[in-house]
């Protein structure tokens, strides 16, 4: 039912948006359908626990979970399946906010974990391995060429979710520990990044980045919001940090090289997007007009909320780690031994670090309010008219300042690379169907 968000503004663009991530995601439901049919005609089977218990080398329990993973794929927006998200777009903010943070895309990685244990070192996990890997290096650098701000958190959903993905393919416990971890840091961290973005767009008039400078001396507290959010993507000791870090030594553990070689290549490129947009908001400039708008009790309450969750889920994750996650991977995978991929040091090391982040800009607001430094205009590289919007030019012209990220659309442009993305990763599909279907037959 969530194609009605989609559809909700009732444009035209938001019709045919809504009735194409309908068409995907019931082909997705297909396939899912399809696999359970043979998996139960085949092994009397119709529960996942009871699944995971199949012991057979043909080729019908591997087919069958590789038409359940489709539908995980489909359902999670991975490539080629990945457009249905990217238009979801047009819904209203908080619509985005549940679509690419928790209840959509979130069911098909839960379903690839579920199935996890049966993608461990055959064909079909590498098949999915191989996609998830792609779609998280593919989405991070489309995204460095984004401009608008739900685009960038559409693209690096897309993204987060391929490491999601990669990590339940793998189908070890590391793997399928920092997976869970991932979900559950991206989706607080997703959803306080969407609703500050269009709390953003009703101050601004717009959710455009290279709109968001000087937005620090315009609303601190949405400013507050949105670097909070970004740094709880990709910043230490931040959650996302903690689950990345996981992932990786899962899968150098694991021994394949070409994962880990995509993986540390996307991590890096994450880099650009998040920290273009970062320095923008706390740039002490702003050439955009502001409304009059306040923000109401009913986006202030859930914007907090986010905020602590983000900050508390860091400090609890031991927590979650002992109490939630290790008890299900005991009993998924007899035998365990690991007691948490993240060691003791490293657990303190990271809380001590959140407690600081905290702790020093309380110790520093003093130190700056008793600063009586006379204040002087910004050098513009010319003679500052006095505004710190323009500047004298060689010719004695007044020339209005122009501050700009650099986006290098002509080498990550959508038009660039997303056809081709598309492409690379049907490819991967169309094989690994092939196999399957040639192992049954």
């Amino acid at each position: 039912c969530s194609f009605w968000l989609i559809g909700y503004p009732k444009t035209e663009e938001a019709r045919k948006n809504a009735f194409y991530a309908l068409t995907i995601n019931v082909g997705g439901g297909l396939a899912f359908a399809v696999g359970i049919v043979l998996i139960a005609l085949r092994y009397d089977v119709l529960e996942l626990d009871a699944l995971l218990k199949v012991k057979d080398p043909s080729g019908v329990l591997l087919l069958g979970v590789f038409l359940m993973a489709l539908a995980g794929l489909t359902k999670s927006a991975q490539l080629p399946f990945s457009r249905w998200l990217l238009g979801a777009m047009v819904a209203p903010t908080p619509s985005s906010a549940m679509l690419h943070s928790s209840t959509m895309v979130k069911a098909g990685v839960y379903l690839i974990i579920r199935l996890s244990p049966l993608l461990e070192g055959n064909y079909v996990g590498m098949v999915i391995t191989l996609v998830g890997s792609f779609t998280f290096l593919a989405a991070a650098m489309v995204a460095i060429s984004q401009s608008d701000a739900k685009k960038i958190l559409a693209y690096s959903t897309l993204s987060n979710l391929g490491l999601i993905i990669t990590c339940a393919a793998i189908g070890t416990e590391e793997a399928i520990w920092a997976a869970v971890m991932l979900i559950i840091f991206h989706a607080i961290a997703k959803s306080l990044l969407f609703l500050a973005v269009g709390s953003t767009e009703h101050k601004l008039g717009s959710r455009n980045v290279e709109d968001m400078d000087g937005l620090l001396n315009i609303s601190g507290h949405l400013t507050m919001f949105l670097i909070l959010g970004i740094a709880g993507m990709f910043l230490a000791p931040f959650g996302m940090l903690i689950s990345k870090w996981a992932a990786m030594k899962a899968f150098i553990d694991n021994g394949n090289v070409l994962i880990v070689v995509m993986v540390a290549f996307g991590s890096s490129v994450t880099l650009f997007f998040w920290t273009k947009w970062m320095g923008k908001l706390v740039e002490n400039y702003s050439k955009t007009k502001v409304t009059d708008y306040v923000m109401g009790l009913d986006e202030q309450i859930p914007l907090d909320l986010l905020s602590f969750m983000v900050v508390a889920v860091c400090l609890c994750y031991p927590l979650i780690s002992t109490y939630a996650i290790i008890p299900y991977l005991r009993e998924v995978y007899s035998g365990l031994t690991i007691a948490s991929p993240i060691n003791r040091f490293d657990m303190t090391l990271t809380r001590f670090m959140m407690v600081v982040i905290f702790i020093l800009p309380l110790i520093l607001m003093p130190i700056y309010r008793w600063n009586r430094a006379k204040p002087v205009s910004i050098y513009l590289a010319g003679q500052n008219t006095g505004d710190n919007k323009s500047f004298y030019g060689s010719g004695g012209e007044a020339r209005s300042v122009e501050h700009a990220n650099w986006y290098m659309k002509k080498y990550f442009g959508e038009k660039m690379l997303y056809g081709k993305c598309v492409l690379l990763s049907s490819l991967m599909l169309v094989v690994g169907a092939y196999v399957a279907l040639e192992r049954l037959l």
